[in-house]
């Protein structure tokens, strides 16, 4: 269990933005300021405004070629420069810039022997979600510096490039190398793949949840009803926001929009669906 100034001192936290998330990049920012890890963070940007933004916050960057506007291209490209932080012998933890960071307890969240540790979810691919009764969600991860974690990234990236998804990739790989969950400690079910020579552990959806923020969530990392940036602030603030009078005044406003009800309650559809598949798995 690395102790808090541990982290600081060997671990990047890393996560990328792009224009059309700015907005939701800024509630974000906002909730993993209280962390206190913010020496950690490192931003790529893919575009003059995103870079804009960051670098007047004073946050470490890197900035990505704005020609990468493929969405298939961003996830190897972020892949790419975790590699260069691994490479460079930092350990890094990779969270989306709409995976909300509430109150994480890091030192007991990481674990040292654990060459990567990932989030869980129930939907891509579905190879892993029927063989494994979840999927390993690149929404956040953990990985510990290492030769076999270097080759392993370079082994990913390829696929990642030619598959064009991160997740596929990633499920693809270790179910083709035999990955095999051998312990379950309530919090983190572990795992080993020796030909890749890799322990993962999957975390727990009562520490990083898609479903709600409730007690004991660490990181909520909700799927998002809309295809709409507006849309999806709204629905994240009325989930998120530091107090309740926002998040009341959040609602209300997300109550009023009455374009946006169409998709949320397909997402409310949707999300039913997959606590049912999970409850399924579970009695299996």
């Amino acid at each position: 269990m690395p102790s808090r100034d541990e982290i600081l001192a060997n671990y990047t936290v890393f996560t990328a933005v792009d224009r059309r998330y700015l907005k939701i990049f800024s509630l974000w920012l906002e909730q993993f300021e209280r962390s206190g890890y913010l020496p950690c963070l490192r931003v790529a940007t893919f575009d003059a405004e995103s870079e804009l933004f960051v670098r007047e916050r004073g946050i470490l960057h890197v900035a990505i070629d704005e020609r990468v506007r493929d969405p298939r291209q961003l996830f190897v490209a972020r892949l790419n420069e975790i590699a260069s932080l691994i490479g460079s012998g930092r350990n890094v933890i990779h969270t989306d810039a709409d995976a909300f960071w509430l109150n994480p307890d890091l030192p007991a969240l990481i674990r040292e022997d654990c060459d990567l540790q990932i989030s869980i979810g129930h939907g891509i691919p579905k190879t892993a979600l029927e063989e494994w009764g979840f999927t390993l969600c690149c929404g956040f991860f953990i990985l510990q510096t290492s030769p076999a974690m270097e080759r392993f990234l370079a082994t990913w990236i390829d696929k990642s490039s030619r598959l064009e998804d991160d997740q596929i990739a990633l499920n693809d790989l270790l179910l083709e190398h035999g990955l095999r969950w051998e312990g379950d400690d309530g919090s983190q079910t572990t795992g080993s793949c020796p030909p890749l020579g890799l322990t993962v552990g999957a975390i727990s959806h009562d520490v990083i949840s898609r479903e709600d923020a409730g007690p004991g969530v660490q990181i909520y990392h909700p799927y998002l009803s809309s295809t709409s940036e507006s849309n999806k602030l709204l629905q994240l603030k009325a989930r998120v926001e530091p107090t309740s009078l926002r998040r009341t005044y959040a609602r209300l406003r997300l109550a009023l929009n009455v374009p946006a009800w169409p998709g949320i309650l397909r997402g409310m559809g949707r999300q039913a669906l997959r606590r049912a598949r999970t409850a399924l798995a579970t009695r299996g």
